[in-house]
């Protein structure tokens, strides 16, 4: 479920550091004894603490990605500062993308695919304004003295305080356990604020970082579509991916656009997580030069993947070509000696 944490008494000297128990272990517990064993997890005043200024200024700093990263076990952290006076939140969900697709060519997502995994990115958007117009509203009031605000300049945003992250994780059939498994690049110990998925078996928690997942859909970028959360998480095939349905975050975009959604055919031929958007229907449909610029950043991506790949192989290759050189050459030596050897006998 949400954020159900349950303090472990006495686990530090300062109330205010208790640990809390695994939610999962505090609640299967039925005794004294088996609550002792329950797993725990360390105090982090960090976690789900954007109330605080110290925290939300660490989160919103020159180190945010390391605090996100430690916080809640993120594989990739980007904000929209650094695309300011570009193009907004697309911009910044293509940053992610890109990501995503080069996690697609990483050890874990190879490792993955050789056990039968499905490999996933989990992006992900987070807007921390919130929590900065709460201190605006409080400060208002007179309720505290010191504000300073910095996710907005008068009506502009600033871009600080939104972030879009993405997660690696691998889901593969476990013939151990005849279930479902996931396996994450980045193994998350804090397993808190996520959700619960019954798998029909057993229930199994999911971190905050695979909660909600966008569909990375580079035709239709401004419906900011997510995947239903159970269904999303529990895909092991290509094909489950692309029958799950997804809905707009805002209501504004519900409206099917027609000629931009991807059929299901189409979507099985992909083996990308990130849809770029083809040719023919950014031609025909007329989608704007925004949608242009995200996709070619996304091709310039994977043609520079597609030449470090070729580059490899060439690579291997030639290694190859030397070992077999080295070899050729070694047997000859050998020979050589050998033949030297017999001669100086045959003279004895």
């Amino acid at each position: 479920g949400m954020d159900t944490r349950c303090l472990k008494p006495y686990s530090n000297g300062d109330p205010e550091k208790w640990e809390h128990y695994d939610p999962d272990d505090f609640a299967n517990a039925v005794n004294e004894g088996q609550l002792s064993k329950a797993r725990s997890v360390q105090f982090d005043k960090r976690f789900f603490n954007f109330e605080d200024p110290e925290v939300f200024n660490q989160m919103t700093g020159a180190d945010y990605q390391q605090h996100m990263k430690e916080t809640y076990g993120f594989d990739y952290v980007m904000r929209l500062i650094k695309l300011r006076g570009k193009y907004d939140n697309s911009q910044l969900i293509a940053k992610c993308s890109q990501n995503c697709i080069k996690a697609e060519h990483s050890k874990f997502a190879n490792s993955c695919r050789r056990k039968g995994g499905l490999f996933k990115c989990c992006i992900t958007k987070f807007g921390l304004s919130i929590f900065e117009n709460v201190r605006k509203e409080l400060n208002k009031l007179g309720k505290i003295s010191e504000f300073h605000e910095l996710c907005e300049e008068g009506d502009m945003s600033t871009g600080y305080c939104t972030l879009c992250t993405t997660s690696y994780f691998c889901s593969y059939w476990n013939r151990n356990t005849s279930s479902i498994s996931h396996d994450y690049n980045t193994p998350d110990f804090n397993n808190v604020g996520g959700v619960n998925v019954w798998d029909g078996k057993k229930y199994q928690r999911f971190p905050l970082k695979t909660t909600w997942c966008m569909r990375p859909d580079f035709c239709t970028l401004m419906r900011e579509e997510y995947y239903d959360t159970k269904r999303f998480l529990m895909a092991l095939t290509r094909k489950e991916v692309c029958e799950i349905p997804s809905s707009p975050l805002i209501s504004v975009f519900n409206q099917e656009i027609q000629g931009l959604l991807e059929s299901k055919e189409d979507c099985l031929k992909r083996s990308s997580n990130v849809r770029i958007c083809p040719t023919d229907v950014i031609k025909t449909q007329h989608v704007g030069d925004k949608v242009k610029l995200l996709n070619n950043q996304l091709i310039k991506t994977k043609r520079k993947l597609r030449g470090h790949k070729i580059k490899k192989k060439k690579r291997k290759k030639s290694k190859k070509k030397l070992r077999k050189k080295f070899k050729k050459a070694k047997k000859r030596k050998h020979k050589k000696k050998m033949k030297k050897k017999r001669h100086y006998r045959k003279v004895d």
